[in-house]
């Protein structure tokens, strides 16, 4: 059996569904990103939702397989 590991982005992973996720990518060892804007995490980026250009960019660099909006 072949595993695909996908890359995820967590956007709000400091929150309570986002700190949901990126548990259960660890669990299951799949690459992932979060973000945080209010509540800092030293593994997280920081980004604004708000702030377009930042989060295209963020998508850019980190080129996800599947985007989770939390």
């Amino acid at each position: 059996v072949r595993h695909v590991l996908m890359r995820v982005l967590v956007l709000g992973a400091t929150g309570r569904i986002g700190s949901q996720i990126v548990e259960a990518c660890a669990a299951r060892r799949l690459p992932h990103l979060g973000t945080w804007y209010r509540n800092p995490h030293p593994e997280f980026a920081p980004v604004d939702l708000r702030d377009g250009e930042a989060v295209d960019d963020l998508i850019a660099d980190y080129q996800p397989d599947v985007t989770v909006l939390a």
